[in-house]
């Protein structure tokens, strides 16, 4: 995915998308969808059409194993794109009673190798 169209892309969502709680994970292939409310976020890491795009949910697919547990709950904070890399990271929160928790999914889309990368969750401030 070329990124000045990522960086048009992600200010024309961006609205649609902070504040949005993450209910699930799911991957089918190599297309993972995070699910928010009424709609999902789509991440194509096939190496010959890295893309993100936004859509209804789709049920049935394969639960994206450890990150679903890890993901649910969280809210999308923020997203942030490096200049116009073809790269973007989703900022994560999670508040409870006690503390708010922090984590980020950094999604790369370049061409030969798409990927995603969770951060470890921060621990709670003291």
């Amino acid at each position: 995915m070329n990124g000045v169209f990522l960086r048009l892309w992600l200010k024309e969502v961006r609205d649609q998308l902070i504040g949005q709680p993450i209910t699930d994970a799911t991957i089918d292939g190599r297309l993972v969808q995070i699910s928010l409310r009424g709609r999902s976020l789509f991440l194509s890491l096939y190496p010959d059409i890295p893309a993100a795009y936004l859509d209804g949910s789709i049920t049935g697919w394969k639960s994206l194993r450890n990150w679903a547990d890890e993901l649910r709950g969280f809210d999308l904070a923020g997203i942030d794109q490096s200049r116009c890399e073809p790269v973007f990271t989703l900022a994560l929160e999670r508040s409870d009673i006690r503390r708010t928790t922090t984590a980020s999914l950094t999604v790369y889309l370049h061409r030969p190798a798409p990927n995603i990368i969770l951060s470890p969750v921060s621990p709670p401030a003291c």
